[in-house]
């Protein structure tokens, strides 16, 4: 729906008419988007590491499934979330919430990783630690709370999140 939306904005500033059609085209190019190339690589680094992977997104399972399955993802992660299931969108607060409640964690065990701003803001805005991934066209947005990670790759957060994590357990 934010999708079709933006869409529909973005045609509507340009003076372009657009229909149901370019609506469903919309998603049907979503759902089947590859991964970035360094993604499947970086996600495994994680796992050999020890962190527990979930996805949290604004998109319907049912996308998000689509997207995996179609980007051979799907077994990377221990479980799937959409802001769905408590009908609000990031950054609303209950969607961290949701996550925290089904995983059985507190906030400050968590960090998102993302590579849109305001994933990042309302994550840290929820007691949650974060990462940006510096995707061409993006930076970080010097208003708010802050990532504590930012890197250009999911390469790049992963070392940084996997060096964290060992100085930490290595001070314990």
């Amino acid at each position: 729906d934010i999708g079709s939306a933006v869409m529909k904005m973005l045609a509507d500033t340009r003076g372009i008419k657009i229909d149901d059609a370019d609506k469903k085209e919309l998603v049907e190019k979503f759902s089947t988007m590859p991964p970035h190339r360094e993604v499947p690589a970086a996600l495994q680094k994680l796992r050999k590491a020890g962190f527990r992977l979930f996805t949290l997104t604004d998109n319907l399972l049912e996308v998000q499934t689509r997207q995996f399955e179609h980007g051979g993802l799907v077994n990377f992660f221990e479980r799937r979330f959409s802001a769905d299931g408590v009908k609000r969108h990031k950054p609303s607060r209950q969607a961290y919430e949701y996550v925290e409640r089904e995983l059985g964690v507190e906030p400050s065990q968590l960090c998102l990783v993302a590579c849109h701003t305001w994933d990042t803001l309302g994550a840290v805005a929820a007691g949650w630690k974060a990462a940006l991934i510096k995707r061409p066209g993006n930076d970080v947005l010097r208003v708010g709370p802050q990532p504590q990670i930012v890197g250009a790759s999911l390469h790049d957060v992963a070392d940084q999140l996997i060096a964290q994590h060992k100085e930490r357990t290595n001070v314990a």
